[in-house]
């Protein structure tokens, strides 16, 4: 007992260190940006047609490039977690920089759940299938992701991962064993087999 509260808190330190030291990069990139507007002299419906052009030209030229490329984040004061926005795009909207924080906060809330709800295994899924659920809408708002090779598998896997979910709370509710194991079972393992497929075929991709 004593064990498992010194780990869950020894790890609890560790996101908390790592969620401040992510949010002040973000910080950094965040005034970074608000720097690439340069003001000339003229009037204000000049200044006005100026900017509207000049961020139509930073959009076409750097939303579509690596945020590590168009920043050089590893310079950052914690430059040593670049690694949590590899494959970002530089997005426009400055809340799409908050996506590894975001990503963060669901791992830790996924371990506290599954911790508090231990003997309530409906409830544990319950509370993940909404969580993976705000995951997949975010990972569609958000749009950060440059390749479209690694969209399509985060994309993918998340649908995977909510319907095997869905099936493993309908599994728990009463019906014959048969159906259980070789109906819903079976359906189950399958998705297990294609994920795992998709992961292998992502990861030979990248080292391609």
């Amino acid at each position: 007992m004593l064990v498992g509260m010194w780990m869950g808190f020894t790890f609890f330190v560790f996101y908390i260190a790592i969620f401040v030291m992510l949010n002040s990069i973000i910080k950094e990139l965040i005034r970074i940006r608000s720097q690439e507007t340069v003001r000339l002299p003229g009037t204000n419906e000049e200044i006005r047609d100026r900017d509207i052009k000049k961020e139509s030209e930073i959009t076409l030229e750097k939303e579509n490039k690596l945020l590590t490329s168009a920043v050089e984040i590893k310079n950052f004061k914690y430059g040593i977690l670049d690694f949590y926005f590899e494959g970002m795009r530089n997005p426009k909207e400055n809340w799409k920089l908050y996506y590894p924080l975001f990503e963060m906060v669901r791992c830790m809330l996924i371990g506290v759940f599954l911790w508090i709800f231990s003997e309530y295994p409906l409830t544990q899924n319950l509370i993940i299938f909404l969580l993976e659920s705000l995951r997949l809408a975010l990972e569609v708002k958000s749009n950060v992701k440059v390749s479209k090779f690694e969209k399509f598998h985060d994309i993918g896997s998340m649908i995977l991962y909510l319907v095997y979910i869905f099936f493993n709370m309908v599994a728990m509710g009463k019906m014959p064993e048969e159906t259980r194991q070789g109906g819903i079972g079976t359906f189950m393992a399958l998705i297990l087999q294609v994920i795992i497929l998709m992961d292998l075929i992502f990861a030979f991709g990248i080292i391609g």
